[in-house]
């Protein structure tokens, strides 16, 4: 899309994101006692924690060494790359730790300071870290090698940011879905207390007793693991709340997808671009 043959990179673009991305799905996993990951049980369950974890970080190293032997790198792109490489892997981290944070402290006292602060902003921030940063680094990557202009490079970082961002909104909305086709457990967020801009949004747009409700499943570590989780879905899902996210993630992707292609060529690349992101954020599922 920036006009420039992908052809003599492809081990890089078809290797690094999907190893370096599988490790953090483990990881991930780990953190979150998920149970599903694409259908079927996680790593951690499959093979115990110390072979997952070697395994995961593994994936995070193995597949840079790509870097140091590719035929049409220089040193200099070399540095680059690994600078970008750890620049993004500390942000991912920032943002897998804030999101533990916030699980550990879903109290209703806590709740209360919640609902005055500007949280929807640092949610999204959240998102900003832990999803976008691997897709920041795959578009700076891209800058790199590719050479073009400062300016170019940061609209596509830009762009890559807000599309992480909206995709992660649909994911978590996604979270809610008791459809077949949705390859995790149906209210897996919930059920570790994790916070989302759904969830948020939820408990803001309820009132009275219907919040009271909503707060009291969602705070107990013990009520949250059971089928009081759909009661709870229920209860988000009459809120508006999830309407209301998918909407805003629509339109973030939007407004970042106008203001990116004013920079690329009209390409069947730019084409193809954006059909890909569109397609994975109109998934829908039963919602």
């Amino acid at each position: 899309a920036f006009g420039f043959s992908s052809q003599p990179y492809r081990s890089l673009f078809s290797t690094i994101p999907e190893l370096t991305h599988s490790g953090a799905l483990i990881i991930d996993d780990i953190e979150d006692n998920s149970r599903k990951r694409r259908g079927e049980d996680c790593i951690h369950l499959r093979y115990g924690l110390d072979v997952s974890l070697n395994a995961a970080n593994t994936l995070y190293y193995l597949p840079y060494l790509l870097f140091a032997d590719h035929p049409h790198l220089s040193d200099p792109q070399r540095l680059a790359l690994y600078k970008i490489m750890v620049k993004h892997a500390v942000r991912a981290h920032f943002g897998q730790g804030l999101d533990i944070y916030w699980s550990r402290n879903m109290h209703v006292a806590q709740w209360e300071k919640w609902l005055d602060e500007a949280m929807p902003e640092k949610i999204l921030q959240m998102y900003a870290y832990k999803t976008s940063a691997v897709i920041e680094g795959q578009a700076e990557t891209v800058g790199v090698i590719t050479g073009v202009a400062p300016r170019l490079i940061k609209a596509g970082v830009d762009f890559s940011r807000d599309f992480g961002v909206a995709f992660q909104i649909m994911d978590d909305l996604h979270n809610l879905s008791r459809s077949k086709k949705w390859t995790k457990i149906c209210g897996e967020d919930i059920m570790e207390g994790k916070m989302t801009l759904v969830l948020f949004q939820a408990v803001k747009k309820l009132e009275g007793e219907s919040r009271k409700k909503l707060l009291a499943m969602i705070c107990s570590k013990e009520r949250r693991k059971t089928a009081v989780v759909h009661e709870a879905i229920r209860l988000i899902r009459s809120s508006g709340a999830v309407e209301a996210c998918r909407q805003q993630a629509r339109d973030m992707f939007e407004d970042a997808w106008r203001r990116f292609s004013r920079r690329l060529p009209n390409s069947e690349a730019k084409i193809m671009l954006r059909m890909l992101c569109q397609n994975l954020l109109n998934v829908n599922f039963d919602l």
